[in-house]
């Protein structure tokens, strides 16, 4: 029997979009199992131009309505985290299924009730933790479990970005704000630590401290400052 075509819909899918124009849309483009069906994004001439290029038959601004088309058996949340509970929980009262991007919302309580609608509903769901599909990754963690590189008895890990300290830019510039739960510690720190445990194995005990060393950044487009309350450094 011949395999289904999985028709997705993509809210936050404008090819203005530099993250879903460089990995999701590519890649489902590429996949002769799936089909682009809609574009959601906050402007709806980007939507219908960036639906037009992709051969997509809908487009929106209203992510509701996308996830209630016919057209569409999945959805990828590729959309500031502020906006992913709402985003996710219309797209679960539908009952299609989804992907969405890490982090998967601003706290836990939200991420533990998405959760659970989507297996009381038995929704077939991801978050984009996408470090473990990395060549490189699965590489290491294959060559450490068949001890290839002998046994581990250490490791230590640094990371380091930029945007979430005293500088930053206007597109950054929510990262700064705590209530938006797009941090250092989960952006950065949760596909660091994701791809680690994945490697190694989960943390049996842990210590670990934060700390705010600026409480303002200074914005590069406009030379004025902004507030930021979130950690600059992490040390587990």
């Amino acid at each position: 029997m011949e395999n289904r075509i999985i028709n997705v819909g993509i809210i936050g899918g404008s090819l203005n979009n530099q993250w879903a124009s460089q990995t999701h849309i590519p890649a489902l483009k590429n996949n002769p199992s799936y089909k682009i069906t809609a574009i959601g994004t906050s402007n709806i001439d980007t939507a219908k131009e960036s639906a037009k290029i992709l051969n997509a038959t809908h487009s929106f601004t209203d992510y509701k309505e996308l996830a209630q088309t016919k057209d569409v058996d999945l959805v990828v949340v590729s959309i500031k985290v502020p906006n992913h509970y709402d985003a996710v929980m219309a797209v679960l009262e539908e009952n299609k299924h989804i992907y969405c991007e890490w982090p998967l919302a601003i706290n836990t309580k939200q991420a533990e009730k998405m959760a659970q609608l989507a297996n009381e509903r038995n929704i077939h769901h991801a978050i984009g933790l996408q470090g473990r599909q990395s060549p490189e990754v699965n590489y290491l963690k294959q060559a450490i479990r068949q001890g290839d590189i002998g046994n581990i008895i250490s490791c230590t890990m640094q990371v380091a970005t930029q945007g979430k300290g005293a500088v930053t830019d206007e597109k950054s510039r929510y990262l700064l704000n705590e209530d938006n739960g797009a941090t250092l510690l989960s952006i950065n720190g949760g596909h660091s630590l994701d791809v680690l445990c994945y490697i190694l194995g989960n943390f049996q005990e842990l210590s670990a401290t934060m700390n705010v060393h600026y409480t303002e950044a200074f914005v590069q487009e406009t030379g004025k400052t902004t507030l930021k309350n979130t950690a600059d450094q992490i040390l587990i």
